[in-house]
């Protein structure tokens, strides 16, 4: 794996095992995002990313979840998923342990993660404009009370600096925050019923709700179809079946590099580092 940063090695390591995992059983999977992107335009990873993400028709998800629980995972692996009670995320995690970090957003928590690939639910959406907006913004307010239970406020602080509403804001996830943990699990419950209430394969239109990207994850059934294999770093994955629309779709002209500035790392500090790593405490990284 010359020329890979560890991180990256370590989440290639992961994907092989996922796709070899799919493979066996059956289960449909795409690379997607800055995954599929890094495909495209590095054929591998984006020079500064240091995560993998797929995405999977919610059917092949839910199956997917169910069989990766029941198996030995291989050696250093491990899942993490908010039905765990190990991360607040409504996407599944399947993370190396050889590196342990906590991102910014979950600081002053005890949330920590690894180097990971990101496994997302692609859902069904209506066709009907009003309809499509009336499900996502739904979706949209039940993720933002999650977030703001969990999320650090200092980062959400950075995040929103300047706006004039924000003092409002606080103080609504001080109330969040309090909220029990029976109502906390009647949320995320609700959450996940909603993500999953148009089935996929009767919709036009899918998304990734619990993306980065917002409304530009709604996309065409079509743009992911039945996939196609598609180079990554001496690999072959299986993509998305039109990448371009894809990629055009959330990025615009995705072939031309964003300047430096605009090269979003992820933000965490690594806690450790493990085996081949010199072990490191609290050095601060941002990609």
């Amino acid at each position: 794996m010359a020329g890979l940063s560890r991180f990256q090695a370590l989440a290639l390591e992961s994907l092989v095992w996922i796709d070899r995992f799919c493979k066996e059983h059956g289960i449909t999977y795409f690379l997607i995002g800055g995954t599929l992107l890094g495909a495209v335009r590095h054929g591998g990873f984006i020079p500064w990313d240091d995560d993998v993400d797929i995405g999977m028709p919610r059917r092949d998800y839910k199956r997917f979840m169910e069989l990766v629980k029941k198996v030995k995972l291989p050696p250093h692996k491990y899942l993490q998923h908010y039905s765990m009670g190990n991360y607040p995320s409504h996407y599944l995690r399947v993370v190396d342990d050889r590196i342990t970090i906590i991102t910014d957003s979950l600081s002053g928590t005890s949330f920590t993660t690894g180097i990971c690939v990101d496994v997302f639910p692609f859902d069904g959406i209506p066709s009907n404009w009003f309809l499509q907006k009336l499900h996502y913004w739904r979706i949209r307010l039940y993720i933002q009370i999650v977030n703001a239970h969990y999320r650090s406020d200092e980062d959400f602080k950075k995040i929103r600096a300047g706006d004039p509403a924000l003092p409002v804001k606080l103080f609504l996830r001080k109330v969040i925050k309090k909220f029990p943990k029976k109502i906390v699990k009647l949320i995320h419950t609700r959450l996940e019923s909603i993500l999953a209430r148009y089935d996929y394969n009767k919709c036009e239109f899918v998304c990734n709700f619990v993306g980065r990207w917002r409304t530009r994850e709604i996309v065409s059934r079509e743009y992911l179809g039945e996939g196609r294999l598609m180079n990554f770093e001496n690999h072959q994955f299986v993509g998305v079946a039109r990448p371009h629309e894809y990629l055009q779709r959330i990025y615009g002209n995705y072939m031309e590099l964003p300047p430096e500035e605009k090269r979003p790392p992820h933000k965490f500090t690594i806690l450790k580092m493990h085996d081949e790593d010199t072990e490191n405490n609290e050095v601060k990284c941002t990609g």
